[in-house]
């Protein structure tokens, strides 16, 4: 009797002998919060492999993102946007802060001043409002102020480091970086110093989305003339938007989103 209790033992331990089980098995993905998938562990030791799934998103960080419908009020709901004075124009001209969306923006703001300078009409710097919200989907938009600094490598270094902040305390949230539309005075800038040095400026936020896996949106789309300046119409100084220029910047944001079911697909083996 002993002898077939250890032969029995011995199957089970290394054959796996008897029914099979259901195991939760934590598939790797490159893209957010799947959750737990139940898969069938047969005795076979490669028996996983065959009927493995996993999510792979498919989305090409280095390109803008392309029009999409306007989104639905929770996703407006779950939206924060921060930057510099130009993101102003959103919180005083539309009525997304009553929709329920966080707007917070710092006049003069720089990527080396969001941890210390304070918001508008605010107590506490910007830096502390993106780190402690609970919205889903968070926008940023800083750079013109920096756009006489001159090294933009080190620039973007700051700003990098700052998305990576972002990400780890937001590993569940999309993150949206504006591209700086391009103004029509700045400073004692010839139009082509600002033409050029937005390009060079925007070109590194693009490398900042592609390399943190964060997207990014580009308002010169339906901003800028035939110059590739914003229409003289849209500013009142060359810089921040008239009134219905706002709305015009808030449909374009809320018809660029990120769609999970266009890229994110389920493949299984």
């Amino acid at each position: 009797m002993k002898k077939l209790f250890s032969i029995i033992l011995v199957c089970f331990l290394l054959f796996g002998c008897g029914s099979p089980k259901m195991e939760k098995v934590n598939m790797p993905s490159d893209h957010k919060k799947y959750e737990l998938k139940e898969f069938i562990v047969l005795s076979d030791p490669h028996a996983l492999d065959r009927f493995a799934c996993r999510y792979i998103n498919t989305y090409d960080y280095s390109k803008s993102l392309p029009k999409s419908d306007y989104v639905d009020e929770s996703y407006v709901k779950n939206t924060f946007m921060g930057g510099d004075s130009r993101m102003g124009s959103l919180a005083i001209y539309t009525d997304l802060k009553d929709r329920g969306a966080e707007i917070y923006y710092v006049t003069s703001l720089s990527i080396w001043r969001i941890y210390d300078m304070k918001v508008d009409g605010g107590k506490k710097p910007l830096y502390d409002f993106m780190m402690n919200t609970d919205k889903k989907n968070i926008y940023l938009l800083v750079g013109l102020n920096e756009i006489q600094g001159g090294d933009f490598d080190v620039w973007k270094e700051e700003y990098s480091n700052f998305i990576g902040e972002l990400k780890a305390a937001h590993p569940d949230s999309y993150i949206y970086l504006i591209l700086n539309y391009t103004p029509r005075k700045l400073h004692e800038m010839s139009k082509k110093q600002i033409i050029n040095s937005i390009k060079e400026e925007n070109d590194k936020i693009i490398e900042i989305a592609k390399e943190n896996k964060v997207f990014y949106i580009t308002p010169d789309e339906v901003f800028a003339d035939s110059d590739g300046l914003i229409k003289d119409s849209y500013v009142w100084d060359g810089v921040h938007l008239e009134a219905f220029a706002s709305g015009i910047f808030e449909d374009y944001i809320f018809t660029h989103t990120f769609r999970e079911e266009n890229y994110v697909k389920e493949v299984c083996e």
